[in-house]
């Protein structure tokens, strides 16, 4: 096994994760534009949490394109044990948890 893995387009690759994130920002952008929600700059956060929210969407790009080349594979203990976190992380992103 490799660090860097074979990268190839297909539909069995990465994406398919990353297109569920987009998707899920599309309800929260909505009712952000209907209330005037403020924007990073506007709404009084500390240095420190404009540069987290900053370089969130810095790292948001790379991995998106890298998440198209990144094959997927579903025989293995990393998928198995890589699936429930990041459903987990979903949810609690999306305020199942709460």
């Amino acid at each position: 096994m490799s660090l860097i893995p074979a990268f190839e387009i297909g539909v069995w690759n990465a994406w398919i994760f990353m297109a569920y994130l987009l998707l899920s920002f599309i309800p929260f952008i909505y009712i952000a534009i209907k209330k005037s929600v403020p924007s990073v700059e506007e709404n009084g956060l500390s240095r420190v949490a404009k540069i987290f929210a900053s370089s969130s969407k810095l790292l948001l790009f790379p991995a998106m394109v890298y998440s198209i080349f990144l094959p997927m594979k579903l025989g293995t203990a990393w998928f198995y044990v890589g699936l429930p976190i990041w459903e987990l992380c979903e949810c609690g992103r999306n305020g199942v948890y709460d």
